[in-house]
């Protein structure tokens, strides 16, 4: 296999690792070996793990971009291509978490942060403001996957109304159990809940604009 093995099928194999894995135990051996390479070898395609991550950032990165809007009012636009990117986050584990520990450094991370930047040009807001605005979008979007594996494990698997929660402050957490109880903590992580986030994101930015 090692003769026949191209940078698309190594990068392909990271993304199995990675969801395997994790970044933190995600190594340049345990790929090599999932590709049939020496370690050398690998090392002759991607100088060091950071290249080969960068690479993944910027293949989830493209696929939001290619798929973002190109029409409807800027509110419309900017709620769409916030849900696309979570989507093609969601679909490659850990990519949010990458995204968020490396500097955005890859062509197609600029790319979608131009795209959303043009979506919000228009606005009455200083070139400050509209790169603030962004930037608290990605990032929450980022955040908001980078949780969602966190979320999946240790929330929605625990049973309603099995809260657990220190006999010493649970008469001061009554909202919070009734929110429990609710099963409003298994709402964590879906669209519904990124949708809304994003709509009282982009509602603050249309006042912000109309001050």
């Amino acid at each position: 296999m090692a003769d026949s093995v191209n940078q698309e099928q190594i990068v392909q194999a990271a993304w199995e690792l990675l969801a395997e894995d994790g970044i933190a135990t995600f190594s340049m051996r345990k790929l090599a070996k999932k590709v049939d390479l020496s370690v050398s070898t690998l090392y002759w395609h991607f100088e060091n793990k950071n290249a080969i991550f960068n690479e993944l950032i910027n293949e989830v990165a493209g696929s939001a971009e290619k798929a973002f809007k190109k029409s409807g009012t800027w509110q419309e636009r900017l709620l769409q291509d916030g849900l696309i990117l979570a989507q093609e986050l969601r679909k490659r584990p850990y990519s949010a978490e990458l995204m968020l520990s490396l500097p955005p450094d890859t062509d197609n991370y600029w790319l979608v942060t131009e795209q959303l930047l043009v979506v919000i040009d228009d606005l009455k807001l200083s070139d400050g403001e509209k790169f603030n605005a962004i930037s608290i979008l990605l990032n929450y979007i980022l955040a908001f996957e980078r949780d969602f594996l966190v979320q999946k494990i240790n929330v929605t698997q625990m049973p309603i109304g099995k809260l657990a929660i220190n006999k010493q402050i649970g008469s001061q957490i009554t909202i919070l159990k009734r929110l429990y109880q609710k099963g409003l903590f298994q709402q964590m992580g879906t669209e519904a809940a990124l949708t809304w986030s994003l709509r009282t994101i982009i509602a603050g930015l249309d006042q912000q604009q109309n001050n």
